[in-house]
């Protein structure tokens, strides 16, 4: 599959990027080998996230995460990228273990 741009890592700022991307009318793949949210989902408490002034708990806030996703035309693979390598017509191409894709940018 083709996509405009590719993110690998899906913790909150990929998602952030995912979400922006899509926004711009862009088609938008998002790998995470793991859960969404990356490790924001095992933190027990986050004070340092702006508009939570009194805090969150990190499975609280990627689940808010989660459903702002969720309404934007995203792509998601819950594959593992293996490399990233210059493919022709200044496009990428993405290597995962189960699968692969071609993009113009990645982040």
């Amino acid at each position: 599959m083709n996509f405009d741009v590719a993110i690998v890592g899906g913790g909150p700022a990929g998602i952030a990027a995912a979400i922006q991307s899509a926004r711009l009318g862009l088609s938008t793949l998002l790998v995470e080998k793991k859960r969404l949210g990356g490790t924001g989902n095992v933190a027990p408490f986050v004070q340092n996230y702006p508009g939570f002034e009194k805090g969150i708990s990190g499975r609280a806030l990627m689940s808010l995460f989660d459903a702002h996703l969720a309404k934007w035309p995203v792509e998601f693979t819950g594959d593992e990228v293996i490399g990233v390598a210059l493919a022709p017509d200044d496009q990428y191409g993405i290597n995962c273990t189960d699968s692969a894709f071609i993009t113009k940018c990645v982040i």
